[in-house]
């Protein structure tokens, strides 16, 4: 079964998302910023003969999966829909006959990092949304490509706000030079990510002093930080920096239409 989300849906797929921990937090939290119904995010209930088991949702072309679902009814779904890239857990993945390239990534939870953390410095709300971006498109090649200012602005603003969203930058003499966030939460995780320094600015601990604030910031209020390393070097990071690996990611990258 794979079914569209109707309004009396709402409770049972934030059990869904909810009681799939790490796996539902990112759809939890566009669930929360879009609503179901906008066409910006779009929302699949998976189940078997009517008994939700499952989620799918969609933004862009990006697609996300977890729980439980008929491997051969979701991949002939997904081979119609045409996506760019699936993410989900990786032995679900593994299970879909969609040709593509993999690019796992492994789950860290922070919270270990915590102990030997001290703070040296201050991190701030930023001033202005817009130095993040900035930050963003100096330390990852392409990102403005990627992702357009105007879509991003309007996304984060919006979760900042509402409190979907904890925004954390470095500044030196005014000058934005780190900057690091919890963008994706329910009441007990929080999914750290986007964290990146000025390439001017390496190599004098930014990256440290602003990953333990964003982890102790949500321990604060109640969520156990986790983040994705995306490559094996952002891997072999985390694990010098005694993060506690817990697991993977599956990532699936497909060619454009």
């Amino acid at each position: 079964m794979i079914r569209f989300l109707s309004p009396e849906d709402d409770q049972v797929l934030r059990g869904l998302l909810l009681s799939q921990g790490i796996y539902g937090v990112k759809a939890l939290s566009q669930y929360e910023t879009y609503g179901p119904f906008t066409g910006i995010v779009d929302f699949w209930l998976l189940g078997k003969k009517n008994e939700p088991t499952g989620v799918l949702f969609r933004q862009g072309s990006l697609f996300g999966v977890c729980g439980q679902g008929d491997p051969e009814e979701l991949s002939d779904f997904l081979g119609a829909m045409a996506p760019q890239e699936v993410e989900g857990p990786p032995e679900l993945l593994d299970d879909l006959r969609i040709e593509g390239v993999r690019r796992d990534g492994w789950l860290f939870s922070v919270s270990p990092f915590l102990k030997d953390w001290k703070p040296r410095r201050e991190m701030v709300r930023p001033q202005s949304l817009s130095h993040v971006y900035q930050l963003l498109c100096q330390g990852e090649p392409g990102f403005g490509e990627r992702i357009p200012y105007e879509g991003w602005l309007t996304e984060n603003s919006h979760k900042v706000r509402h409190g979907l969203a904890d925004i954390w930058v470095a500044y030196h003499q005014g000058v934005p030079v780190c900057t690091n966030g919890v963008y994706y939460k329910s009441q007990e995780i929080g999914l750290v990510a986007s964290g990146t320094t000025a390439p001017s600015w390496r190599g004098k601990g930014y990256f440290q002093d602003i990953l333990g604030w964003t982890a102790y910031q949500s321990l604060k209020q109640g969520q156990a930080p986790w983040l994705v390393a995306a490559t094996p070097q952002l891997r072999e990071l985390y694990t010098c920096l005694k993060l506690e690996e817990k697991g993977g990611w599956g990532r699936l990258l497909l060619e454009k239409p």
